[in-house]
């Protein structure tokens, strides 16, 4: 089965919360649609057929097409392996691979202040040293748009621009005996070539000790290292955060010519906002100053 790119919002309304970090943290991709009286518009679609969801969509919202377009989309069209793009804006801030198909569960991501819970989701691992790269989806207004042909051709290019800038690279090319080719190697061909995206090696023994050394020195808890967050997944979403954090390299791995050794003191616990913000645009930013002070720079 081929794999199938996707391009996903996860905002509140238009104009409400990005919920991306949330989703982030759980490790899904979710939405959720409400009618005027404030109902959702389709429970667990497990237990409907394709007939029924339209008809019930259409009985509750009719002038929803969009909406029912994309829960339609994470129902029945995304599939594990397939990969997703998550869209704030005209940011893509985030690239993860389906894990696990269509689920529905009410309680899988309460609601914030005027928010709705989101019940329909998919699981999703996602990567946790993707560079955000700005670009726009002409105008796609839909959560969820399939990415076929010149639009996906044109996103991983960004992707890769992305990557080359903050690598510092100017575009080397990295050769590879095949037997060492990473399985999650993705190649894009074309008629006159085949472009091949390569991730750097993480040490994951480097994070888990990270991740112990905070907890001794922290009291048992993971509190996010930029000055003036201090976030706690575990204080928020209580045992599922638990021992949970993003570890941060203070000097990006994709700024590295070539490998060198990373100690604990290069590594920093930081939280998925923050973690977005640091390298939002490409960069490797540096914790002090990331958070303004109250009242500077608004």
């Amino acid at each position: 089965m081929r794999t199938r790119y996707w391009r996903m919002a996860m905002r509140e309304g238009s104009q409400g919360r990005d919920r991306f970090p949330d989703c982030f943290a759980k490790g899904i991709a979710a939405l959720d649609y409400w009618d005027e009286q404030g109902r959702r518009i389709v429970t667990n679609c497990r237990r409907l057929t394709p007939v029924q969801f339209e008809e019930i969509w259409r009985r509750k919202w009719p002038k929803g097409t969009s909406p029912r377009a994309s829960v339609r989309h994470l129902w029945l069209d995304m599939k594990k392996g397939d990969i997703i793009y998550a869209k704030t804006g005209t940011q893509v801030v985030g690239k993860g691979r389906i894990t696990s198909e269509y689920a529905y569960d009410p309680a899988i991501l309460r609601g914030t202040t005027g928010g709705e819970s989101w019940a329909h989701y998919v699981k999703v691992r996602w990567e946790t040293d993707f560079v955000p790269f700005d670009f726009r989806f002409d105008a796609q207004q839909c959560t969820i748009l399939e990415l076929t042909g010149s639009r996906l051709a044109s996103v991983q290019k960004a992707e890769r621009a992305s990557h080359r800038r903050a690598a510092g690279s100017g575009g080397r090319t990295v050769s590879l005996p095949a037997d060492a080719l990473p399985d999650d190697l993705v190649a894009l061909e074309g008629r006159t070539r085949a472009v091949m995206v390569l991730h750097r090696q993480r040490e994951r023994r480097l994070r888990q000790a990270k991740i112990r050394q905070a907890m001794g020195s922290g009291a048992g808890r993971l509190r996010c290292e930029v000055p003036g967050c201090g976030f706690d997944f575990l204080e928020t979403y209580g045992d599922l955060g638990r021992e949970f954090a993003f570890v941060h390299h203070l000097k990006g791995l994709a700024a590295r010519g070539m490998p060198s050794q990373t100690r604990l003191a290069d590594l920093a616990i930081v939280c998925g906002n923050c973690h977005a913000m640091i390298h939002l645009g490409g960069q490797c930013r540096p914790l002090a100053g990331l958070i303004p002070r109250q009242g500077a720079g608004r």
